[in-house]
């Protein structure tokens, strides 16, 4: 026994004593450690718990003697004990003189125990529902498991990337999982693209990216129109369209006033996750010889182009739909657009 300790209250708490006079006590705090005892299964654990009483009475009255025993875990045998010997042969017994069997159930239902009352003795439990909850855990793990061996042998997936203005079908996206996966009406719904914007920070960064879609029936009519982003998905009869990744599809160019051209732009190798997208536009001679001179072109975004002449020296940034034309060695070249593409993921779970 530890005298002074102060852990937790927790678990069950049996008194019996064989003088239940109502006696006085100016004041009595211990601590306490309990293992198991023979009057408990195999199941209870060692657990802490303090004590304390104060009483007061003018006369005086014999010694109380208390048995507590606790347990964590599992649940425990118990019954109240009518026998000063049967508290004597437990491992842990302790004496309170001239204290009440009253005043000690009062303090443990303030410490948050039910108390029952029986003649001069006393039974007190807390945290019961407690020991259902590992139950419960494993009822919710088998629930989870059950969910996703259904989930991962009866759904689709898929994943596209479509230019600003372009459509795609569903049903063309969407790829079994498993043997349970059935197709629905909704695979026949036409996904157009309206728009993709990209949102930045004031330090240039990439803060946030949307995509406006319409969904079309096999009429041709539209049944739902929602702008998605990161954490914001498209949810159509089953089927959930998540913004996930965007890319650069081509940059529209006017060359000596003439255009606009489409160049499309294709996505070169980094180290990291950093994203860098490059184009070409041929100046003269024959576009499709090995040797052919142009203009090469980077984007990191949509929001800023960079130039580099034919010898690959750097001339310029211009920004899309600047309308500032930049002359590179007798060509005159106006960034008109730059078209992105949004990257989606499609799901369908049953």
């Amino acid at each position: 026994m530890e005298m002074g300790s102060w852990p937790w209250i927790r678990s069950h708490v049996f008194v019996s004593y064989f003088s239940w006079n109502v006696g006085s006590l100016g004041s009595f705090a211990h601590g306490m450690h309990l293992h198991n005892t023979n009057s408990l299964s195999k199941s209870c654990k060692k657990v802490c718990f303090p004590l304390q009483i104060s009483s007061s009475s003018s006369d005086g009255s014999e010694p109380v003697k208390l048995l507590l025993i606790t347990g964590i875990m599992g649940i425990c045998r118990w019954g109240f004990m009518h026998s000063a010997e049967a508290i004597r042969k437990q491992e842990v017994t302790d004496n309170l003189p001239q204290a009440s069997v009253r005043d000690l159930g009062v303090i443990l239902m303030g410490a948050g125990y039910e108390v029952f009352l029986k003649g001069p003795t006393l039974y007190a439990f807390k945290g019961l529902a407690g020991r259902f909850a590992p139950i419960g855990v494993h009822i919710a793990m088998l629930l989870i498991m059950a969910g996703g061996t259904l989930s991962a042998t009866g759904s689709f997936r898929g994943s596209v990337t479509v230019p600003q203005g372009l459509n795609f079908v569903m049903g063309d996206v969407l790829g079994p999982n498993g043997f349970l996966s059935k197709p629905t009406p909704a695979f026949n719904t036409e996904v157009h693209v309206n728009k993709f914007i990209m949102e930045y920070y004031n330090s240039g960064e990439i803060s946030q990216y949307r995509t406006d879609l319409s969904l079309f029936d096999l009429d041709g009519k539209e049944v739902m129109r929602k702008t998605i982003s990161v954490n914001d998905p498209l949810r159509y009869d089953g089927i959930t369209i998540y913004q996930t990744d965007w890319s650069i599809s081509a940059l529209q160019v006017l060359k000596n006033d003439e255009g606009p051209f489409n160049l499309a732009v294709a996505r070169l190798k980094l180290n990291g996750d950093k994203k860098l997208f490059g184009t070409f536009l041929p100046t003269g001679g024959n576009a499709d010889a090995p040797d052919v001179k142009g203009i090469s072109m980077l984007a990191r975004d949509l929001q800023s182009i960079i130039l580099y002449d034919e010898e690959g020296k750097f001339v310029g940034v211009r920004r899309p739909n600047s309308k500032l034309p930049i002359d590179i060695n007798g060509t005159k070249v106006e960034i008109v657009d730059a078209i992105g593409s949004t990257g989606l993921d499609l799901k369908v779970s049953i």
